[in-house]
């Protein structure tokens, strides 16, 4: 077998007859202007001629991004099967089978799916939409646990017991998402350690022979996020690591390199030229943010709470935000018996704690919630829970995956620690409604009460 590596979190294991693509992520910035790929692919899309198959991990556009995906030749898309992972939603398998892809077949966990009589794939769900890819070839194995947040030695040896040996383990090796505020140093300093710490863990326990660090080989490429980069893992600290801690060989790849399993292989090159690449990287190379003006920010959510409406219980919504708003005024109350007993009482009321907004390129502050939406007040910046860009707002607001969005891409602060869940916690209903999990009653009764409490207690969608 022979591995070539793409970008980031692709790779294709080259087997004769079969020639796998994970994750094909060629161009272009994800994340809403958030992130983008440190170097540059050496992979095209004429390349594709050569593919049988294309492996999606999950739906991040990191993973599965649409815009290069339209991109691969429709008379090469004939030739190739699509492998995802069986969902609710369907969305992906749907989206390729729009494509014209020769085949879309949906994996499901545990069960082996022969490529050729002699390389078999399985593909198992993880948590939060990531899934993870065990490949047998004759005699040898690779397990790709890509973004799985596979963190304690029960989990790793959890994945181990299924499979027995593996012999190659593909993982991730730096930030990923928001890990505190700019002034946050230690924090993401702590986070970046973890990253580390997780490799090792995953590395010792699944005890692989060989280890290819991937899905980090990315940059924080706004000027809200660009911060992030200073605290980010380079690849030669992790070589470092992986060969002091571990009895696996790091085997580190650049775009275009390619490695024939077990033969003899250098990580200089690419480590050097990792490292090259990672240095040239500065502020004036990020993207800069537009504006968004108030009006459509407040038309944008209203948008976002009658979709939130649309497909799920409003009454269900209701009681689910203000338990979150209790425990947000338990969290900031006195201590006083008095103020527990009042919190109590807008509890019985359903008494929403609206979300403070600061919206920094307006200067301005709002508040959000499911029965007003979006409304200014005069309050400062440190006065709210959260301060972002009005164009991250927007987005979020637009898009059902958009609060998720915003987590990995970074580009806010919170007022407080915590302080951005008054906002996430609308923003991850979103995400349940994007992988096709409603918010309803299962019962008839509740759901003819949650009709009818819509007049008693309305919301900017019923208005």
């Amino acid at each position: 077998m022979k591995i070539e590596f793409v970008n980031h979190a692709s790779y294709i294991m080259d087997f004769g007859d079969i020639k796998l693509i994970s994750d094909p992520w060629i161009e272009g910035a994800v994340f809403n202007n958030g992130w983008d790929l440190i170097s540059k692919t050496v992979f095209d899309y004429e390349n594709f001629s050569t593919i049988t198959h294309i492996w999606f991990s999950h739906e991040h556009p990191d993973h599965f991004y649409p815009p290069n995906i339209k991109k691969i030749p429709e008379k090469y898309r004939q030739n190739i099967t699509v492998l995802y992972q069986k969902t609710i939603d369907k969305k992906v398998v749907n989206y390729c089978g729009r494509l014209g892809f020769k085949e879309v077949i949906e994996l499901s966990p545990d069960v082996p799916l022969k490529l050729s009589s002699d390389v078999s794939v399985t593909c198992n769900p993880w948590s939060e939409g990531d899934t993870y890819l065990y490949v047998k070839w004759p005699n040898a194995s690779c397990l790709n646990i890509n973004d799985c947040g596979v963190l304690t030695e029960k989990e790793a040896k959890s994945i181990g017991d299924k499979f027995g040996d593996i012999d190659l383990l593909l993982t991730q090796f730096s930030l990923s998402a928001w890990e505190g505020n700019p002034e946050e140093v230690e924090r993401r300093m702590g986070g970046a350690k973890a990253m580390l710490d997780r490799i090792l863990l995953q590395t010792n326990v699944l005890k692989p022979k060989f280890v290819i660090p991937l899905a980090s080989y990315i940059w924080f490429c706004n000027v809200e996020n660009f911060y992030i980069n200073a605290q980010s893992n380079r690849i030669d600290m992790v070589e470092d690591e992986i060969q002091k801690n571990t009895a696996a060989k790091p085997i580190v790849m650049y775009p275009g390199f390619s490695w024939e399993y077990g033969a003899f292989y250098s990580n200089d090159l690419a480590v050097s030229m990792h490292v090259k690449d990672f240095e040239r990287l500065s502020l004036s190379l990020a993207y800069t943010n537009p504006v968004i003006p108030e009006d459509k920010l407040v038309k944008d959510a209203e948008k976002f709470i009658k979709t939130l409406l649309a497909s799920s219980s409003y009454f269900r919504l209701l009681i689910s935000f203000a338990r979150s708003s209790y425990a947000r005024r338990e969290l900031n109350a006195s201590g006083s018996s008095i103020a527990k007993i009042k919190n109590v009482f807008q509890l019985c009321f359903l008494r929403l704690e609206p979300a403070k907004i600061y919206i920094v390129d307006l200067g301005k502050a709002f508040t959000f919630d499911l029965k007003r939406g979006l409304n200014p007040i005069d309050v400062s910046q440190a006065a709210c829970d959260i301060s972002l860009g009005s164009d991250s707002l927007s987005y979020g607001f637009l898009n059902l995956f958009g609060g998720e969005t915003l987590q990995v891409n970074g580009r806010f602060s919170e007022g407080y620690d915590g302080g951005r869940m008054a906002l996430f916690n609308y923003f991850h209903i979103a995400v349940a409604l994007n992988r096709g999990v409603k918010v309803t009653w299962s019962r008839s009764i509740a759901q003819r009460i949650s009709k009818a409490l819509p007049f008693l207690f309305p919301a900017v969608g019923n208005k």
